[in-house]
C-alpha cells in the first residue's frame, strides 16, 4: 500500500537552477531566432536586402543573451523564493512512497 508524505520544498539550489534555466533557454532561442529571421523576410522596409552576415551572428548572439537573461532571471527568482520560503514555510507537495 502507498502512503503519502506531505513534505514542504524549503530551497531551490540558486547555481542548479540557473544552469539548467541557461541551457534550456539556449536551446529553446534557437526557434525564436528562426521565427525571427522568416518575419524579417515579409519586412517591406527590407525587401531586397542581402545583408546575410548580420544574421549568422544573430544566429550565434542572441541565444546566449537569452541563455543569460534566463539564467539571471532564474537566479533572482530561485533567491526571492528561497528567502519567501524561510517566512513561510515552502510549498507543500505530496511524495508518494512505494513501499
Amino acid at each position: 500500500m502507498q502512503q503519502m508524505t506531505k513534505k514542504r520544498l524549503t530551497h531551490i539550489s540558486v547555481i542548479s537552477a540557473a544552469q539548467h534555466s541557461g541551457v534550456l533557454t539556449f536551446v529553446f532561442a534557437y526557434p525564436i531566432v528562426a521565427l525571427m529571421r522568416f518575419l524579417q523576410g515579409y519586412d517591406p522596409q527590407r525587401q531586397g536586402s542581402l545583408d546575410s552576415t548580420a544574421w549568422w551572428v544573430l544566429w550565434i548572439i542572441m541565444p546566449v543573451v537569452f541563455a543569460v537573461f534566463g539564467a539571471v532571471l532564474t537566479s533572482f527568482s530561485c533567491f526571492a523564493y528561497n528567502l519567501s520560503a524561510k517566512l513561510l514555510g515552502g510549498v507543500r507537495y505530496e511524495d508518494h512512497d512505494a513501499n
